[in-house]
């Protein structure tokens, strides 16, 4: 056992020379690294180090005075050690380190406790301070409130926001009552169970009425401040104005809605050609149900792109595109449709947007009115009527090549406005046009007139023109569109008319015109020799057969030719002898001319009618003479 202690004692104490050697250059190492402003802290690092080396110096004294007892070292150590002026000096550095610390206690440690709390206190009131000065300024609503329903502090963001002042919010019961109104009681109730809940509370979404009477949506927390000094409890409430995403959302839901709604299919196609989303009506028109729209290829519905897909989203990332294909639906039918596509980033992704509307029914419409346009062209055309448009806020006219045939151009002309249209017209008659055009322009009353015009050749030619003119809501005129008819012919036919019936009215043989596709052949025409020769007005015989004329005399002979040539539509000469008005008899040489239309249909006779009564007379007093000479 003695041998143990004698290898035990000296090693132990080698052991804590070791250890308080390296407590000691530990001290020293951060005391020389130590940047730091509080004294406390150096004094109280100053002590420890001297006290460790204090017990550093002891450990080391007694280890050498054990380790010489026991023979580890030279026992004259041990004598030199043993002896009483060596054994004070422990005691006597143990005795100036204590008075050393004690020193540093004195002079610096217990001021310093004083002014800690002194700090402390001060902290305090800035920390309050903060605390208020952060409550003002935070850029959220904020309420800091006691357990007695006072409000402590309140940040400027609620006075901004609702308009109230400081007066009307000096306790819970004040505001809530006027941000809550009829529901300011169970606000309340709320607000002083949550008192007795240690962690935060999430009150969530509330409708705060301002003082202009709007309505806010505020999101509200709240959270436990601690206890005041005179013993109430306090929490801060704060709030989360989201007023604005609840609009946001609102509208969205609208869209939304919307978008539902729509009869158009909404497609989100991604760069692969897959369908991210789809609204809902895309279920009625494709075929197929959200479930399956989802990720659904766009190949499974046949869409004609008239290019590669990849080339297709490459023209829609450059530009909006529409276009006019048709798709095939889940249950194999074509569907033709209109393609709106336009691209869309969201959150660093690209995505097309496509509308895809149905065109069924415009195609219908379209062939309609194309089938009856190809019938109105058939008609102008048959009709040799050429049309025109013009818009008069451009000046510029849209024509069909009949209208430009009717000014002498074989092939259309390029440009075409009023002026151009003036221009053609012939210097005599283009003032009149030009009145009669601005009159229809500002009247209701539709655009009609008859005019020459100067072909590039240097003929004149007779065009009928008429039009109708659009106005806007204010009555402005925008539009104009008519036809435009070659009437040269008819004006030609119409002078011929007039030059023939001038020459016949100025004949002074009796000229009659009967209708042979009437019954019995009625008079539509008589001239006024006619009317000299038989002592009839024309409103007396008009629409009645001419036997009239032969009313009393009776000629079996001559009545039978005159009817076999009106039946064969042959000519016929004779004469014959009739009765004037006045009841005097009169020969009438009468020649009657069959009137054939283009299909060689006899339409009308012309009967022209020289009164012989005289040569008659004469022939008979030639006779009565001749035989007075027998």
């Amino acid at each position: 056992m003695q041998s143990i202690t004698e290898i035990l004692t000296p090693l132990v104490y080698l052991l804590l020379s070791i250890v308080w050697g390296t407590i000691v250059a530990l001290y020293v190492f951060h005391l020389r690294k130590l940047q730091t402003q509080n004294k406390a802290i150096l004094v109280l690092l100053t002590i420890l180090a001297i006290d460790a080396f204090r017990t550093l110096l002891e450990s080391m004294y007694f280890g050498s005075y054990f380790a010489s007892f026991y023979n580890v070292l030279d026992s004259k150590l041990f004598i030199l050690l043993s002896q009483a002026e060596w054994l004070i000096i422990p005691k006597l550095f143990n005795l100036v380190v204590s008075l050393l610390i004690l020193f540093l206690l004195i002079k610096y440690w217990i001021p310093k406790l004083v002014s800690s709390d002194e700090v402390a206190h001060s902290t305090l009131l800035a920390s309050e301070k903060r605390l208020r000065t952060s409550v003002k300024r935070s850029p959220n609503p904020v309420f800091i409130h006691a357990e007695d329903g006072e409000i402590l502090y309140v940040s400027d963001k609620v006075y901004e926001l609702t308009g109230y002042d400081t007066q009307a919010l000096k306790t819970v019961k004040d505001w809530t009552e006027r941000a809550y109104g009829i529901l300011a009681e169970s606000v309340q109730k709320k607000i002083r169970e949550n008192y007795t809940t240690k962690g935060e509370i999430h009150f969530g979404e509330m409708i705060v009425t301002t003082k202009d009477g709007d309505k806010l949506v505020w999101d509200f927390r709240s959270v436990p401040l601690g206890t005041l000094e005179d013993g109430r409890q306090t929490r801060m409430t704060t709030a989360t104005d989201i007023t604005a995403e609840k609009k946001a959302l609102r509208q969205l839901k609208f869209t939304q809605y919307s978008i539902d709604n729509v009869s158009q299919s909404i497609l989100w196609i991604n760069q692969s050609g897959q369908i991210i989303s789809a609204n809902q009506f895309s279920e009625k028109q494709l075929g197929y149900g959200q479930a399956e729209l989802r990720n659904l290829p766009l190949s499974a519905l046949q869409i004609n792109w008239f290019t590669s897909w990849e080339n297709f989203w490459q023209r829609v990332s450059e530009k909006n595109v529409r276009i006019i294909t048709s798709l095939t639906d889940k249950h194999g039918s074509k569907i033709p449709v209109e393609i709106s596509a336009n691209f869309v980033e969201f959150d660093g992704e690209h995505f097309i947007c496509a509308l895809f509307n149905d065109i069924s029914h415009r195609i219908e419409m379209d062939q309609t009115l194309l089938e009856s346009e190809l019938k109105r062209t058939f008609a102008l055309e048959a009709a040799k009527i050429g049309d025109w448009d013009m818009d008069l806020r451009t000046n510029i006219a849209h024509r069909s090549l009949l209208h430009d045939q009717c000014f002498g151009y074989e092939t259309p002309v390029l440009e075409w406005g009023y002026e151009t249209f003036l221009s053609h017209i012939h210097e005599s008659d283009r003032d009149r046009v030009d009145a009669d055009y601005k009159k229809a322009m500002f009247s209701d009353c539709n655009y009609d007139v008859e005019f020459r015009v100067i072909w590039p050749d240097g003929s004149i030619h007779w065009l009928w023109s008429k039009g109708r003119f659009f106005h806007d809501k204010l009555g402005n005129p925008v539009r104009v569109s008519g036809i435009q008819v070659d009437i040269t012919d008819r004006k030609r036919q119409e002078a011929d008319l007039h030059l023939n019936s001038a020459a016949i009215k100025a004949s002074k043989d009796g000229i009659v015109i009967a209708d042979a596709q009437q019954p019995d052949f009625p008079l539509v025409y008589v001239n006024p020799a006619f009317e000299a020769l038989s002592g009839y007005a024309k409103k007396e015989v008009l629409g009645k057969n001419c036997r009239f004329l032969s009313e009393g005399i009776r000629d079996e002979n001559k009545t039978y030719l005159i009817r076999k040539a009106l039946k064969a539509g042959e000519s016929l000469e004779i004469e014959i002898l009739n009765r004037h008005k006045n009841g005097k008899e009169f020969w009438n040489q009468l020649h009657i001319s069959p009137v054939k239309n283009a299909e060689g249909v006899v339409t009308h006779f012309v009967g022209i009618q020289h009164d012989v009564t005289a040569r008659y007379d004469a022939e008979i007093e030639r006779d009565k003479l001749f035989d007075a000479m027998q």
